[in-house]
């Protein structure tokens, strides 16, 4: 049985949570809510203060594609040494370069300087969702739907909490305010890391999971990198350009900000909803891609707050339908391997972090609403490649 085509398999029967698996779970929840928010938070502000500091588009895009030029490689790494190494000592590392990035943005005077920043920012984040990731799966007491339906729920709580600061950030325009709470809340997180999860703690669960035998090889699992990779690129294109289009198109700063953060909650929803919808891997998949599809272009044929607001929230139902859909299958393909799986499922959201901006951003100095047009053509893509694989297995 194919893990892309039936996912109603649960990770593996678990053994009883134990006080050290609790508090492992309990960090991992913390760290995803605190890392999504201070991201979401910076999410606009980037992009905005590098059009301040006289960007073109074509920089902006590339400012945005830093993060996951080098979090793509560094994720892959990061999932093997998860399954390797103590997780604990790669969330402290994690965090502290968090820190660190936000205070090189923070002292940042040149577009140059935000995108030097972005690299450093996406090795840190690269080195956090692999290991934070692989110890939730290891050490929560739920498994299935309601594992990563939880994960979701706290992580897109995170990012909503984060827009919504942002959309206040947004509305005043001082945007380098920003900077130093988040490396202080990064650093708060790292003497979390530090003594609240176990030491060296990672699963053996050959027994608890699925054989080596019966696991599922990376490379019978495109249809899942596929639509974690168009979940990004969707998104990346949104965050990384429409604020900067938005502004340009006259639209308020504060709906912009509000706008996004509607994408967050629908998002958000659809995290919490997943636990219910008993549906496998391609139907979940293609109605994803479906509204990644449809929205984006709708989100820019209108500066209406009625339509802005209705788009960004449908758009963030198909990106929590594409997340949701690809996590589970790659998490579990193979439970004696999950740092690892789970590096590749974050690199292949990193691939498409750094291909939405990036083309975005080429495709914006001919068409501002180019980025756009090529973002819903890529989700019609994997939609036809979904198919076609999905129809083969």
């Amino acid at each position: 049985m194919s893990a892309m085509q039936d996912q109603s398999t649960s990770i593996g029967t678990r053994a009883t949570q134990t006080p050290a698996m609790l508090k492992n779970a309990n960090v991992s929840y913390a760290l995803s809510f605190v890392f999504s928010m201070l991201v979401a938070l910076l999410v606009p502000v980037i992009p905005l203060l590098a059009l301040r500091m006289g960007a073109s588009q074509f920089e902006i895009g590339i400012i945005g594609s830093a993060s996951p030029f080098s979090y793509v490689p560094v994720a892959l790494l990061s999932g093997i040494l998860a399954d390797r190494l103590s997780r604990r000592h790669l969330l402290m590392i994690s965090s502290f370069l968090y820190a660190v990035t936000c205070t090189l943005y923070w002292m940042s005077s040149t577009p140059l300087h935000l995108m030097l920043s972005r690299l450093l920012d996406g090795i840190s984040t690269a080195i956090l969702w692999p290991a934070v990731e692989a110890l939730l799966a290891d050490s929560a007491g739920v498994s299935g739907d309601r594992l990563f339906s939880n994960f979701g729920v706290l992580w897109s709580s995170g990012s909503l909490a984060g827009g919504l600061v942002s959309s206040v950030v947004l509305w005043y325009g001082n945007y380098e305010v920003v900077f130093l709470p988040c490396a202080v809340m990064s650093l708060l997180m790292c003497f979390l890391s530090a003594f609240m999860v176990s030491h060296g703690s990672h699963s053996r669960v050959d027994s608890q999971g699925r054989s080596k035998e019966g696991s599922v090889s990376p490379k019978k699992m495109i249809p899942t990198w596929s639509i974690a990779a168009l979940y990004s690129f969707c998104q990346g294109t949104i965050f990384s350009l429409y604020p900067p289009y938005a502004q340009l198109r006259g639209i308020p700063g504060a709906l912009i900000g509000l706008t996004i953060s509607l994408l967050l909650a629908g998002r958000t929803l659809m995290f919490y909803l997943y636990r219910f919808i008993r549906r496998n891997f391609r139907t979940l998949a293609l109605a994803g891609s479906f509204i990644a599809f449809l929205f984006p272009l709708l989100l820019v044929s209108s500066s209406e707050p009625l339509v802005l607001l209705p788009c960004g929230f449908l758009l963030g139902i198909g990106v929590g339908l594409c997340y949701s859909a690809a996590i589970r299958s790659a998490l579990e393909a193979d439970p004696s391997s999950r740092g690892m799986y789970a590096g590749m499922f974050e690199s292949s959201i990193g691939l498409g972090y750094l291909l939405g901006p990036g083309i975005g951003g080429v495709a914006a100095e001919f068409l501002l609403e180019g980025p756009y047009i090529i973002s819903s053509a890529v989700a019609l893509s994997v939609s036809a490649l979904l198919v076609g694989k999905l129809e083969k297995g």
